[in-house]
């Protein structure tokens, strides 16, 4: 016979993974924006340059404003994509393979590792308060505009929330489960492979830290092999994913330099009028990104959670207040800098919605019969849940839907098609459809920016 707790425990892993496959179909119906055309900005400076490794067998990415972990997971992936090619297909040559293909599976690639990340948040609150608190907390994040709009694109930002996420749960288990090695190496091991896909992934580290201070505090052993193995598990990490930081220095140096300045002066449209971010961040993180209602949730967690226990507090809110800090005191401002936050977020939105479930069966118990409590009580709070996801939901599914809508780029393709004449000479600004990469009918002169 099943005792009654597992069965509670199977049902709440249920849910959680409906909350994960719901998550997923909302983010995959997103992945053929812009089709036949790759119209992102930004994903070309991941895809191609992981084509790029498998059509000339160079690992050295010689771009560096990223990490490399990325490259090699999308080179790896695109390695699949040209065997099925070449054997389901017939289509020897990586370079008849049509690229939108690339990004697709790229995009796929992405969505899978965002909703991997939907998953780790709801074990994240079941581990460090109750399922209750990872339930709701993965119900926060699925439908939150900033992780979806950033979960079908192939950019480094969702990657380093799951890494990063990863890292910050083996560092609880530390604290929780008396500083056991094989989660001093897993945070470590997470928090690298944070830093090799974007370099401020390296803030992942900080729950490890902070995590081995509050055991050393508790069993006074502040400097052991636990932690050493913990900390050097992150360069290491990190030079195994990006191993051309030392192969190739100067150009890995002259590229964070690059960036480094590019944040502090400035990217036309993208920027702050102040000299810092600080604000236009929390504005639109709360107005558009995550929602004002699981903002307010999030924030009463957060002070809950500090009341409670300010250890765990301490583990829990480094890493997101830390990144805000760091990306804030820049004039540049990309809001996707802070998707890494929102499962954070997420997790302290739902510790208060289960300490507001206890609230109020205690409440309840004390003007309803006994077996009208719990269902009163969860009642109210999968109420409030919907009633705050709402809203971001409806924004994410519009999002997705008018993403997926013709774009203007392939309209004006078709037209120059039907209407101009072959072995015409058509001059392009960047961002106006590729014609040279679909037709060879025209004369195309490339005009830049």
């Amino acid at each position: 016979m099943v005792e009654p707790q597992a069965r509670t425990d199977r049902l709440y892993g249920l849910l959680a993974l409906a909350v994960a496959t719901a998550a997923f179909a909302l983010r995959f119906k997103g992945v053929w924006f812009g089709y036949p055309l790759a119209v992102h900005p930004d994903e070309g400076y991941l895809v191609y340059r992981a084509l790029r490794m498998i059509q000339l067998g160079d690992l050295n990415p010689h771009f560096f404003n990223y990490p490399s972990l990325n490259f090699y997971l999308l080179a790896a992936l695109f390695e699949g994509v040209a065997l099925w090619n070449r054997l389901i297909l017939g289509v020897s040559n990586v370079a008849s393979i049509p690229e939108i293909d690339f990004f697709i599976a790229g995009r796929i690639l992405v969505v899978l590792i965002s909703t991997a990340t939907v998953y780790v948040t709801y074990e994240m609150g079941r581990r460090m308060i109750h399922p209750v608190a990872g339930l709701a907390a993965a119900a926060l994040i699925a439908p939150a505009f900033l992780h979806v709009s950033n979960s079908f694109v192939v950019t480094v930002d969702s990657p380093v929330a799951l890494w990063s996420s990863l890292a910050a749960l083996m560092a609880v288990l530390i604290f929780t489960d008396g500083g056991k090695r094989r989660y001093y190496v897993l945070s470590g091991v997470f928090a690298g492979l944070a830093v090799g896909s974007k370099y401020t992934g390296l803030l992942g580290a900080l729950p490890l830290v902070i995590a081995h201070l509050l055991v050393a505090k508790r069993n006074g052993s502040l400097l052991n092999k636990d932690i050493a193995i913990g900390l050097l598990a992150v360069p290491i990490t990190f030079l195994l994913t990006t191993p051309y930081a030392v192969l190739d220095y100067e150009g890995f140096r002259g590229s964070v330099s690059l960036e480094e300045a590019h944040y502090s002066t400035g990217h036309a449209g993208a920027e702050s009028s102040t000299s810092t971010s600080f604000l236009p961040y929390a504005k639109v993180l709360a107005l558009e990104g995550y929602g004002v209602l699981p903002m307010l949730l999030s924030l009463a967690g957060a002070l809950w959670l500090s009341a409670k226990d300010y250890r765990m507090a301490l583990i829990l809110l480094s890493f997101p207040l830390c990144l805000f800090l760091f990306v804030g005191q820049y004039k540049v401002f990309f809001v996707r800098n802070l998707v890494a936050v929102v499962p954070f977020l997420a997790l302290c939105g739902g510790i208060f919605l289960c300490q507001l479930l206890g609230w109020l069966k205690h409440w309840v118990s004390r003007r309803l019969a006994t077996r009208w409590c719990s269902a009163t009580a969860y009642g109210v709070v999968a109420v409030l849940l919907c009633v705050s996801v709402c809203g971001q939901l409806v924004r994410s599914y519009r999002y997705v839907r008018h993403i997926n809508l013709p774009d203007t780029r392939v309209a004006s393709l078709l037209w120059i098609t039907e209407n101009l004449p072959p072995g015409s000479r058509i001059g392009r600004e960047h961002y106006t459809p590729p014609v040279e990469q679909l037709t060879d009918d025209y004369e195309v002169v490339y005009l830049g920016y």
